[in-house]
């Protein structure tokens, strides 16, 4: 478990990828009126579509920021249809539909699944992967 609040802690003081992404991109936003948790995720699809520059704002708690930052470390590169899979996986992970030993299978996220044992805070986890979904629906406009 120590090895975990490590992995936690180093996202939240240094998030990976954070900041805004300058000229035309695809965006998503999630809120969280009951905590005041606000995410922003801004991506560029690529060759093969593909995910490639993607970044984030967040303003929140803890858990928001540290979930949005390996986010965007999971997603970077991938095919887009492989992330809506993981976007899918993920959710319904953290929603109870599979065990949350399967989070191992995604390195330093599984340091998130002591987040189930607080169902208040799942929605603070899962805001950013909301945003990341709407980011990508945006494509279906094109």
């Amino acid at each position: 478990m120590d090895i975990y609040q490590k992995v936690i802690l180093e996202h939240f003081k240094n998030p990976h990828n954070f900041g805004e992404l300058p000229g035309e991109c695809r965006i998503g936003e999630r809120s969280n009126p009951v905590c005041g948790d606000e995410v922003k995720v801004m991506l560029r699809v690529e060759a093969q579509n593909r995910v490639g520059e993607i970044k984030f704002t967040a303003r929140g708690c803890a858990l928001s920021i540290v979930s949005a930052s390996m986010m965007t470390e999971l997603v970077k590169a991938k095919n887009l249809e492989a992330v809506q899979k993981l976007i899918a996986h993920v959710s319904g992970v953290f929603q109870g539909q599979f065990p949350s030993a399967e989070l191992e299978r995604y390195g330093e996220l599984a340091a998130l699944k002591g987040v189930m044992e607080h169902p208040v805070r799942i929605k603070c986890v899962l805001l950013c992967w909301q945003a990341l979904e709407e980011a990508l629906g945006q494509g279906d406009e094109e």
